[in-house]
C-alpha cells in the first residue's frame, strides 16, 4: 500500500529518505486485544456508570484508562510495520510510547524474500509470515502479514528496481572517473603511439 502518512514515521527516516510503501500486520490480529479492552475497559464502566451514577468519578477514571489503552493498542498496530524506503527496509517495532526499535536492512545486503502461510485460518484470512534472508546468513522474520505473497513480491520488485538503479549510478560514476583520468593523462602526457613494427 502506498504510504499516505509518511510524516508519522519521519523520526525513523534519514535525510533524503522517502517511504515508498508501508507493510502492517494483518488487522485481524488487533481484534482480540481491542475486543478485550472494549469489553472490560469501555463497555463495563459505561454500563456501571448507567447503573450506579453516584460513582461517576470512578467510572470516568476507568473509562479514561480504557480509552488510553485502546488508543495505545491502535498505535502499537500501526507503528509495528515494515517501511519500504528508497534507501533501506526499516523494520519498526513499537511496544509502547517509551519502547521502540528500528532495524535497517540495506537492499544490497538482502539475499531474498520468502513467505509462508500455515494453517486453515491463516489460509482463509490470507495471513502469513515473510522471511528476509540476508547475505550474512541472518534472517529477519515478520509474522502476521496480510497477503504475504503479494507483499513478498512487492519487496522483491522494489529491491530489484533500487539495486539496478544503484548499479547504473555506480556504472555512470565509474565511467565518469575513467573518462576524467584519461583526459587528465592526455593533457599531461599527450597522445603517443608506439609503433614497434
Amino acid at each position: 500500500m502506498k504510504a499516505p502518512y509518511n510524516y508519522l514515521f519521519k523520526s525513523y527516516m534519514e535525510d533524503g529518505e522517502e517511504i515508498l510503501y508501508i507493510i502492517h500486520h494483518h488487522v485481524i490480529l488487533m481484534l482480540k486485544p481491542l475486543g478485550i479492552i472494549a469489553l472490560f475497559h469501555l463497555a463495563a464502566p459505561a454500563g456501571l456508570w448507567y447503573l450506579f451514577p453516584k460513582l461517576s468519578l470512578a467510572w470516568l477514571i476507568w473509562l479514561t484508562i480504557g480509552v488510553t489503552k485502546f488508543t495505545l493498542e491502535l498505535f502499537s498496530w500501526y507503528f509495528n510495520a515494515i517501511l519500504i524506503t528508497n534507501l533501506n527496509l526499516v523494520d519498526v517495532e513499537w511496544n509502547g510510547v517509551f519502547d521502540r526499535t528500528a532495524l535497517r536492512i540495506e537492499y544490497n545486503q538482502i539475499e531474498g524474500f520468502a513467505y509462508t502461510v500455515n494453517g486453515f485460518w491463516n489460509t482463509v484470512l490470507n495471513m502469513g509470515d515473510i522471511t528476509i534472508s540476508k547475505l550474512s546468513g541472518n534472517v529477519v522474520n515478520i509474522a502476521g502479514v496480510h497477503k504475504p505473497k503479494k507483499r513478498s513480491q512487492l519487496l522483491t520488485k522494489v529491491q530489484d528496481e533500487l539495486v539496478n538503479r544503484q548499479l547504473q549510478k555506480d556504472h555512470t560514476n565509474l565511467k565518469d572517473i575513467l573518462t576524467n583520468m584519461l583526459q587528465s593523462h592526455i593533457q599531461e602526457h599527450g597522445i603517443r603511439i608506439d609503433d614497434k613494427s
